[in-house]
């Protein structure tokens, strides 16, 4: 099984991803972490994407596919979490090529929603323990309103028109409050795998 958590900049994304993976022994894949260490290499790739990471674009599909996709080929046959995915639609054209190329299926798409406000105040309190340069008010902005607002709408007309499951999940409340709706959602949508 396939799952991916969709949302705007500090929604949760990575904390929810790490308490479900936990929960039902998924592994994740933390696409934000995988492109922040990516960018400290010193090969073209890594270049291009700090030059996207440092100010708060979106990684071109075809390039976010080379980096992750070995990564997901190598846990497919598990259950698989992938953090922080299939942010602008042309990376949700690579995925369901890579998809369809490799006979995969994202099972569903947790799409976390809250507000701007809420948004960028997790994101101060994220960088009183974590230094990102990705992490300034700007970035956060661009990040926000020229990536995900920009994009999200036509994001889960792709994903329906696959008939890809979205769960849609208000993230505003405290994250136990947040996790529990998750999980709920899954257990509804017959997603939550069963004990061995």
């Amino acid at each position: 099984m396939i799952l991916a958590f969709l949302g705007p900049p500090a929604a949760g994304k990575g904390t929810q991803s790490q308490l479900l993976a936990k929960d039902i022994n998924a592994h994740i894949i933390e696409v934000g972490a995988i492109l922040r260490q990516q960018k400290t290499q010193n090969t073209p790739l890594s270049q291009t994407i700090k030059t996207f990471v440092d100010h708060g674009r979106s990684i071109p599909g075809h390039v976010l596919m080379q980096v992750i996709g070995p990564e997901i080929l190598e846990y497919k046959s598990g259950t698989l979490i992938i953090d922080n995915f299939l942010r602008l639609p042309d990376q949700v054209t690579a995925w369901f090529k890579f998809a369809d190329q490799n006979n995969l299926k994202l099972d569903a798409v947790i799409h976390l929603v809250t507000d701007v406000d809420t948004c960028w105040q997790r994101v101060k309190q994220r960088s009183q323990y974590q230094k990102r340069t990705d992490d300034t008010y700007d970035t956060f902005l661009v990040r926000y309103r020229q990536v995900y607002k920009q994009y999200i709408d036509q994001i889960l007309d792709m994903l329906k028109h696959q008939n890809t499951k979205i769960i849609t999940i208000d993230a505003s409340p405290p994250i136990n409050r947040v996790y529990a709706l998750i999980t709920k959602a899954l257990k509804d949508h017959n997603l939550w795998p069963t004990q061995k």
